[in-house]
């Protein structure tokens, strides 16, 4: 099995249980602790994740300096991304920016972790 294959597999059971816990938290939680847009915050994070992945495992066979720049280089952009987006909705949305960046920074800290130990797991088999 390639290792797109396997890490597709993986990341979808990944997905249904971080959208299980979404989707609990969002029916059980109380109003004022649930954002509108949550469901848009995790889609968001899992297609962008999931390109970066893709663009990671495309330099997994050239030299490991590539390898490791393109890390870098995506883990900082994407960092820098998810910034914007956090100070653009808190300057244009301010009752509910606390809400939204604690959506985002749950959602970047569960899909870092998964990235991260995806890779050392890939990795670790060479």
């Amino acid at each position: 099995m390639s290792a797109i294959a396997k890490y597709s597999i993986s990341y979808f059971i990944f997905l249904a249980l971080i959208g299980g816990g979404l989707w609990y938290w969002n029916t059980t939680a109380v109003p004022a602790k649930v954002h509108p847009l949550s469901y848009y915050i995790f889609g968001f994070f899992a297609l962008v994740y999931f390109l970066n992945h893709l663009y990671l495992l495309n330099a997994e066979n050239k030299k490991a300096a590539i390898f490791i720049r393109r890390f870098m280089a995506t883990t900082a952009l994407r960092l820098f991304l998810f910034m914007i987006i956090m100070m653009s909705y808190a300057v244009t949305h301010k009752e509910l920016a606390n809400l939204f960046i604690w959506h985002i920074l749950v959602f970047y800290l569960t899909f870092t972790v998964f990235e991260i130990s995806s890779l050392y797991r890939h990795f670790q088999k060479k």
